[in-house]
């Protein structure tokens, strides 16, 4: 009789066993268990709210770095490119994944800093709502970005939102979302590109004219939306306020704003295009005194000494190639003053 009873109570434990085992395998395949491939950047859709249906995909729109330099030859696909809409990654529902080097013949410069957005793509091939631009390196490969589920404006198109997103286990600071001012004046993201700081990206938004811009400055682009308009309407800002806005969203003080308007390319680029601006150092509602990433008026900003990822590289000869075992123009319109700035408030070109 005892030996029935154990023989019955070890074929229990038995069966609780097989049942607990595969309780956890069915966890792991959705979450523990997923290992990602080292040659494949990876999206969980999950975070970012959107309807996805049975045959809705992600395209991984891929910009900057080095890409189409003497280093690294490089073309990325244009926005909109079928070949980057990448595919559902097996056992995990909600995850895409593509490997830009197999599938796109991508080169990747490690060390190198690139931008990549995450776009819905509806189906067939319809692209739809898109991520804000994330940067990336090598180290980034074999990770999965995701949303947390808040939104930015579009750095590109203010009437529009980005789902803001992250690297897993990627110390955002290092590698997150781009850091930019927006076509209408607005500080979007938190991390700063390679070779640049917040001092040099406005310096950049005052005096680098863009193909985007019909070859004005995002400041002119950004003046002509907020300060060209009705003062009554509810977007209007005084130039004034425009600026120290920018100032107080990058972190900088009112003499780091002076010091700015009074770069020689800043200068150059003012007396060239006939503008100028009414800000006050005076009037300003920033900080006195410099921060960290200002330099002496006169000497090249920091992204002309240590070249930004959108521009030039000097030549390189490392370049990464994926282990053998194992959204709209993207280019981003960085849209882009003292007491001794004229204090004029049109700056309409003569």
């Amino acid at each position: 009789m005892f030996k029935k009873f154990l023989s019955l109570l070890l074929a229990v434990m038995m069966v609780v066993s097989v049942m607990a085992v595969g309780v956890v395998t069915s966890n792991a395949a959705t979450t523990d268990g997923f290992t990602p491939e080292s040659s494949k950047i990876y999206f969980d859709v999950d975070g970012t709210g959107w309807t996805m249906g049975a045959k809705d995909k992600i395209a991984f729109y891929m910009a900057g770095g080095d890409f189409d330099t003497e280093a690294n030859p490089t073309k990325p696909l244009a926005w909109g490119a079928s070949k980057l809409i990448g595919t559902a990654t097996a056992n995990e529902s909600g995850i895409f994944e593509i490997d830009p080097v197999a599938k796109l013949g991508y080169q990747f410069t490690p060390g190198v800093q690139y931008k990549i957005i995450f776009a819905q793509i509806i189906a067939p091939r319809n692209w739809g709502a898109q991520t804000c631009s994330l940067f990336f390196t090598t180290d980034c490969f074999g990770h999965v970005a995701y949303s947390d589920g808040t939104e930015m404006e579009n750095d590109v198109d203010s009437t529009k939102k980005t789902k803001t997103v992250y690297w897993r286990d990627i110390d955002p600071e290092e590698n997150g979302p781009v850091l930019a001012i927006t076509s209408i004046g607005n500080v979007v993201g938190s991390c700063v590109e390679q070779g640049k700081t917040k001092y040099s990206l406005f310096v950049e938004f005052l005096s680098e004219a863009k193909t985007d811009f019909q070859n004005k400055t995002c400041y002119e682009n950004a003046h002509k939306y907020k300060c060209e308009i009705d003062p009554s309407s509810a977007g209007y800002k005084s130039e004034q306020k425009l600026i120290d806005d920018i100032g107080a969203g990058l972190g900088l003080t009112k003499d780091d704003i002076k010091a700015a308007f009074e770069e020689d390319v800043v200068k150059s680029y003012f007396e060239t295009a006939g503008i100028s601006c009414a800000w006050s150092y005076d009037d300003s509602t920033l900080p006195a005194g410099s921060s960290a990433h200002t330099h002496t008026p006169g000497e090249p900003v920091q992204e002309n000494v240590v070249p930004a990822s959108c521009r030039r590289k000097a030549p390189m000869t490392r370049s990464y190639t994926a282990p053998s075992a194992a959204k709209r123009s993207p280019v981003s319109r960085r849209p882009s003053t003292s007491s001794l700035i004229p204090p004029v408030r049109r700056y309409r070109r003569t």
